[in-house]
């Protein structure tokens, strides 16, 4: 299962997250789970990882408290964020 560092826009980090799938493109959201809010990608920050196996590199994924609201909108045929199907009405 990929990991990646999550760290909000404030600077504060949140640590590194066991996330289901590689590809968190900005407007994605993270369901972090049922007692925490869930988090909307910001940026990616790209690391360079010259040996492609060390297990302590991870990306960073600048994220921000999501609104439900706004992460619903997709599923109601409004725009998705850039490699999220939507739904039509």
């Amino acid at each position: 299962m990929p990991h990646f560092q999550l760290v909000t826009t404030d600077g504060d980090a949140l640590g590194a997250r066991e996330l289901g799938r590689m590809a968190w493109p900005p407007g994605s959201v993270i369901d972090v789970g049922p007692d925490q809010p869930d988090l909307r990608v910001i940026h990616i920050l790209e690391t360079n990882d010259e040996h492609h196996d060390d297990p302590e590199w991870f990306p960073v994924l600048v994220v921000e408290p999501a609104d439900k609201q706004a992460r619903d909108a997709p599923l109601r045929g409004k725009s998705a964020p850039p490699g999220e199907p939507s739904v039509p009405d």
